[in-house]
């Protein structure tokens, strides 16, 4: 009899553990996110992105952060989209003497304000020349589907999930097209320029309602072209702290700002 009750709870045990560990994958908690994520027509997120460059024999460290809101993401809304970043600017270019720079952004009815230090103007933007010129998110979640990660793990904790994850070097070059610093390289040396990325890393945290609550990664890029030889890379963290009707954004006052044309390309 108690041979059998012990094998009977090495049974029980063992099912209890599979229904534990077969609760949510990776995957299955991504795909959940990501469909939050797409139905969140505003956010507010704290943003970090520090970049350490060497090019031509020399180093120099930059980094923003600041808080980005936005709204209007959802086009099925109706809304404007409109976006708000308020940011410092720090530059270390390797001489001993760095800088703080505070810098704003603002996204409203086609047009962007920038007051970078109290030097302000406007241009009138399309979607594409904003993301080239204003860093607003890596938007993953919108970017990729979960089967486009590598090496998905998940961890859960108190009913909340973190994601580790891998990102293969084409896909990670997609997703650089939102980093205005390599988009300006780009736009410079033109076909002339020579990308290799580097396989990327990642976290995701997520709550129990699969909603994001964080995003963590690091991007490396080696670029050369005539003239040039440079190597990146970024430390990005975006931590979303609102959404929807809980987002607030206030515009500056836009007097004062002069106009001035995009280059044309």
């Amino acid at each position: 009899m108690k041979k059998t009750a012990a094998i009977w709870l090495s049974i029980l045990l063992g099912l209890s553990l599979a229904g534990c560990s077969g609760n949510a994958s990776a995957e299955s908690v991504y795909k959940k996110a990501a469909e939050s994520w797409s139905k969140k027509d505003a956010v507010e997120m704290n943003l970090t992105m520090n970049a350490s460059v060497s090019q031509d024999g020399g180093a120099a460290q930059n980094g923003m952060t600041g808080v980005l809101k936005e709204t209007g993401r959802n086009s099925e809304e109706g809304k404007e989209r409109t976006i708000l970043v308020e940011a410092s600017m720090n530059l270390d270019m390797g001489t001993g003497s760095p800088m703080t720079i505070p810098i704003s952004y603002a996204y409203a009815g086609g047009k962007l304000y920038v007051d970078m230090a109290g030097s302000r103007y406007q241009q009138s933007v399309t979607d594409a020349q904003l993301s080239a010129q204003v860093f607003h998110g890596l938007d993953l979640f919108s970017k990729l589907e979960a089967k486009e990660y590598r090496n998905m793990e998940i961890a859960e904790e108190n009913g909340s999930y973190r994601i580790t994850f891998g990102i293969g070097a084409e896909d990670v070059k997609k997703i650089a097209g939102s980093i205005p610093q390599i988009q300006e390289y780009r736009d410079t040396y033109g076909e002339g320029l020579t990308m290799n990325f580097a396989d990327a890393e990642g976290t995701f945290e997520i709550n129990e309602d699969h909603v994001p609550q964080k995003t963590t990664f690091r991007l490396k890029v080696d670029l050369s072209a005539e003239g040039l030889s440079a190597s990146l890379v970024y430390d990005i963290t975006e931590e979303y702290v609102n959404f929807g009707d809980k987002v607030t954004l206030t515009l500056p006052d836009f007097s004062g700002y002069e106009e001035v044309k995009v280059p044309e390309a």
